[in-house]
């Protein structure tokens, strides 16, 4: 039986989520510099990664036949990496980024995005 697409990407971005986010190494030749900050790696990968899956999913798929990628959030680190990953595979359409009005200045500043509204 073939699964709706929206439970394929639930279930795809759950499987990442347990191996992927749930995992952080530290090879002892990166030091106690970097043991230091993984406090702020533990922080940060997981929203970052994230936008990864996402991007590499939409690959894989030929976008799913799509010409516009919506990203709420636009302004987070989830939505402005989705952004970024989605632009460095180079997909051709438009990136537009939705966000709140006191966000719209920052988000157009991150230059991933074709269009932010709010």
């Amino acid at each position: 039986m073939n699964a709706p697409r929206g439970d394929l990407l639930t279930r795809c971005l759950i499987v990442a989520s347990c191996r992927v986010f749930t995992t952080i190494t530290l090879a002892r030749s990166q030091g106690l510099r970097s043991f230091r900050r993984l406090r702020t790696s533990a922080a940060f990968f997981p929203q970052f990664m994230t936008g990864y899956v996402i991007a590499d999913l939409l690959l894989d798929n030929d976008w799913f036949g799509v010409q516009q990628v919506v990203i709420g959030s636009a302004s987070s680190k989830t939505g402005f990496s989705t952004a970024a990953f989605i632009r460095a595979t180079g997909f051709g359409g438009a990136i537009v980024g939705l966000t709140s009005d006191q966000n719209v200045a920052f988000s157009e500043s991150l230059d991933c995005y074709d269009r932010v509204v709010s």
